[in-house]
């Protein structure tokens, strides 16, 4: 049973329903390294490219300040950030979604954008990583060959997914190494599933195995389980130790199902060579679209915790009445889940995410929508929602 994690809420930004939420991602862009998520940034954009803003959102302390850090820019789903220089400060990664003009370019650009000297003042120059990415959906920065160095994944929804490596200059276009031709859906995450010290890519139907470790041999492995419930290939995906003993529990959610969405649990203590599966949220609990979801210690006892959100119904015409609910499930050990409510206003959520934003001694969270709902609460505006300080 539900319990109601009671934080206050209060909506930061808004923009008109014509327009689009994009991206997401929650930093802290001066240090990385801090426990402190001080920075939100997303993108905003309308499908015929008149409207094409790179938004940074920075708590203050008493509130939050906006800094447009692009007006040329579409900015797709996948953006993270990474240390691409060297300086201590997190530089941001994003895919662009061709508009406009240029809708359906098959020239699409991955970009990274520089963090400056004054960031709120300055303008982030923007570099060119990579071309040939038309509708790609996930990005990732990590080290995936265990060199110490930031690399980027990139994934197109139905379509192929490569890594790049950074050149010797990484103001240059970047090197491509090819995982797959084509993979079904969408939903990625890197994360070391067969414990060698170099991350696998995880999907939701099974994982690419690094298997030599330098990033160019791959060995997909499928995931039985989501065969056999017939996980939608649409998803969210993240991975690590939620028992806190060293195996892995990779966690799927469908994304994109706009009624009886699933949260599913799939938890290996061979290095993948097996799965067990656990159904967090069945289909009878009739949630849709949770395209937020993210593992974070919300209560600081040590153990990973699940955050998950549904969107709002993007889709008017269905006759499906929807009032989104953002979630928290507090990781009891054992793989024992107690589930908290953290929103229920009908707003929705797109790629929101939990840190320690307005305090170190508690959690906040918070989120945009993709698409308005015209019935939302807040008069069918787009909008960017802090929950702050719930308790648990």
């Amino acid at each position: 049973m539900a319990e109601d994690a009671g934080g206050s809420y209060h909506i930061i930004d808004t923009a008109p329903a014509s327009h689009t939420y994009t991206g997401g991602h929650l930093c802290n862009l001066a240090d990385p390294t801090s426990d402190l998520s001080p920075d939100y940034l997303c993108g905003e954009l309308t499908w015929d490219g008149s409207v094409t803003t790179l938004n940074w959102y920075h708590w203050n302390g008493p509130g939050w300040t906006r800094t447009i850090l692009s007006d040329a820019c579409g900015i797709a789903v996948g953006m993270d950030t990474g240390d691409l220089t060297g300086n201590g400060r997190a530089d941001l990664v994003a895919v662009e979604w061709p508009l406009g003009d240029r809708a359906g370019a098959q020239d699409g650009r991955v970009f990274w954008f520089e963090q400056p000297a004054d960031p709120f003042v300055d303008p982030w120059p923007r570099h060119t990583l990579a071309t040939g990415w038309p509708k790609a959906h996930d990005l990732h920065v990590g080290d995936i060959t265990g060199a110490g160095r930031s690399d980027v994944l990139v994934r197109l929804k139905d379509g192929r997914i490569s890594w790049y490596s950074a050149p010797g200059d990484v103001r240059a276009p970047w090197v491509e190494h090819l995982i797959a031709e084509t993979h079904p859906g969408d939903g990625t995450a890197l994360y070391d599933i067969t414990g060698t010290g170099c991350l696998d890519v995880v999907t939701g139907s099974g994982f690419f195995q690094n298997s030599d470790g330098r990033g160019t041999a791959w060995r997909f492995r499928p995931f039985q389980a989501a065969r056999d419930l017939q996980i939608d290939p649409e998803t969210r995906v993240v991975a690590g130790d939620l028992v806190g003993d060293g195996s892995v529990t990779v966690l799927i959610a469908e994304s994109e199902v706009l009624t009886n969405a699933r949260l599913v649990l799939l938890h290996s203590d061979d290095r993948g060579d097996s799965w067990e599966v656990h159904t967090l949220v069945g289909r009878e609990r009739d949630l849709g679209a949770l395209h937020s979801l993210q593992l974070l210690d919300a209560n600081a006892d040590g153990l990973a915790d699940i955050f998950t959100a549904e969107m709002e119904l993007y889709r008017e015409d269905t006759g499906i009445h929807r009032e989104p609910t953002w979630k928290l499930f507090l990781n009891r050990g054992g793989l024992r889940f107690q589930e908290h409510t953290v929103l229920d206003a009908n707003l929705g959520a797109h790629q929101g995410y939990g840190g320690r934003i307005s305090s170190a001694n508690c959690t906040d969270f918070i989120a945009k929508n993709w698409h308005a709902n015209s019935g939302n609460a807040h008069d069918g505006l787009n909008h960017i929602v802090h929950v702050r300080g719930p308790a648990f």
